[in-house]
């Protein structure tokens, strides 16, 4: 080939090159311009909008309530299931897993293995407190410490630049019960005793025990804590008791100071009743049951269920889920009647 074919090859190439470029940059500002136009109002679309909420940085957890004062068999279970079929990153639990209340060190070992070998089942990681059925008095918390090899009950771990402080409300354990107390707590967990007397049951016994006890230790290992991480985008608190309703709150209040400039969602358990409040202008929030006694007065909402935390950039997002709702793929409840429904106010 001459040097002058292919110079005019050459000339003859660039300008259809050139169209051939304008073509693609007008059809695809074509495409963009009909996409926008559907977007924003094509009759024809078929969905409202495309603002996925797939952020890398949300992510969704579950709470459970507590689980004892006269177990209703078949409840924790149920909720464990559930759980499996919502799939939240992990779940945590704020503490009375166990009926506990006994001096019977295997009898304790026995009650931990089964409660062990059914949060086993969970297919996500189940993080939990120390509820005052969980360590009480000798062995109690001699049995928790060796089953959880750990030196303090009490513990923190950070998940997406969120912190979540794992707090202990029997640091150090309350003081033991009277025989005769003991005995008629025993009338509960043998089924002899149910309803309104054994609720009174379980309250006796927990005046007696006390409300709150949170340990100096305790008050500067969270301080520590807070310390090493300021920037968090968000703190989540989890204790048993919700020592803020209580009339001594000790200690509790010197970790509410450290918590005062950083956005922070408490949870509690305990009274088995669910409550919502405002405080510090923070949400405080009590659960009520995943299994245990249900009180028989009215007063606040008494159900099965579990707490929905969805993480976002503008903070959380909470709701509860009754567990006789979540159902499996064949749209069956679990045969049960003992599941609580919601009771309003």
């Amino acid at each position: 080939m001459s040097i002058g074919y292919r110079k005019s090859l050459r000339t003859m190439q660039m300008p259809a090159f050139l169209a051939l470029l304008l073509c693609l940059i007008t059809a695809v500002g074509s495409y963009s311009m009909a996409a926008e136009a559907r977007d924003d109002g094509d009759k024809e679309r078929n969905y409202t909008h495309l603002r996925f909420q797939n952020s890398p940085d949300d992510f969704q957890f579950a709470v459970i309530g507590d689980n004892s004062g006269g177990s209703r068999a078949g409840v924790l279970p149920a909720a464990v299931d559930a759980l499996n079929l919502i799939r939240p990153e992990f779940v945590l639990g704020v503490g009375d897993l166990i009926e506990g209340y006994t001096d019977d060190e295997n009898e304790l070992k026995r009650q931990w293995q089964e409660m062990d070998d059914l949060l086993g089942q969970l297919t996500m990681p189940f993080f939990l407190v120390p509820g005052n059925h969980d360590v009480n008095f000798d062995p109690s918390e001699k049995v928790w410490f060796e089953r959880a090899d750990a030196e303090r009950s009490y513990s923190h771990f950070v998940y997406k630049d969120v912190l979540f402080l794992l707090l202990s409300t029997e640091d150090p354990p309350k003081r033991e019960p009277t025989q005769e107390l003991l005995d008629k707590y025993a009338s509960i967990k043998q089924g002899k005793v149910t309803g309104a007397e054994a609720m009174a049951i379980v309250e006796e016994l927990e005046a007696w025990a006390g409300a709150v006890n949170i340990s100096d230790p305790q008050v500067e290992y969270f301080r520590k804590v807070l310390a090493a991480n300021p920037e968090t985008r968000w703190t989540f608190v989890f204790m048993h008791t919700p020592a803020w309703t209580q009339t001594d709150p000790a200690n509790f209040l010197k970790i509410e100071a450290l918590l005062a400039d950083r956005p922070y969602t408490l949870f509690a358990g305990h009274t088995h009743t669910y409550d919502h409040t405002v405080r510090n202008g923070r949400d405080y929030i009590t659960m009520a049951t995943t299994g245990g006694l249900a009180p028989p007065h009215g007063g606040n909402a008494n159900m099965d269920h579990v707490a929905w935390v969805s993480m976002t950039d503008e903070g959380p997002v909470i709701g509860n889920l009754l567990l006789n709702g979540i159902m499996g793929k064949e749209g069956a409840v679990p045969e049960m009647e003992d599941f609580l429904m919601y009771r309003p106010r």
